[in-house]
């Protein structure tokens, strides 16, 4: 035989339970919607007609919408065509096709270089 407050512990939970259900529909647990107009910004001047990647067009997509980055004439930069350039011999030089007249070729830091050279000052 089932216990006396096993019993009563049943029909809390049943009445409970019908009472959540005759209640919610009455009382719907809807957030009041805001009217906020979407504020127009500009497009920093940084990016008006460049030429960026593609994951800081994504952002300004986002941020500023379409027709607006569209309007600024920013474009999405298809490839990196120029992989190998950048600094060498712990920032003291860069990586170039051919070194400039005020600069010297450092053959011994060329590795980091890939097909270019590790051009210093003078």
């Amino acid at each position: 035989m089932v216990s006396a407050s096993l019993v009563r512990c049943y029909a809390v939970f049943y009445v409970a339970t019908i009472l959540l259900a005759v209640l919610c529909p009455v009382f719907p647990a809807s957030v009041p919607e805001e009217d906020h107009p979407r504020q127009k910004r500009a497009i920093p001047l940084v990016y008006v007609g460049a030429m960026v990647a593609p994951h800081i067009f994504r952002y300004l997509v986002t941020t500023f919408g379409a027709a607006a980055v569209t309007a600024a004439g920013v474009k999405i930069a298809k490839r990196i065509s120029d992989r190998d350039s950048h600094s060498c011999r712990g920032n003291r030089g860069w990586c170039r096709s051919s070194c400039r007249s005020y600069e010297r070729e450092d053959r011994g830091r060329s590795d980091v270089c890939g097909r270019y050279k590790c051009c210093v000052p003078k």
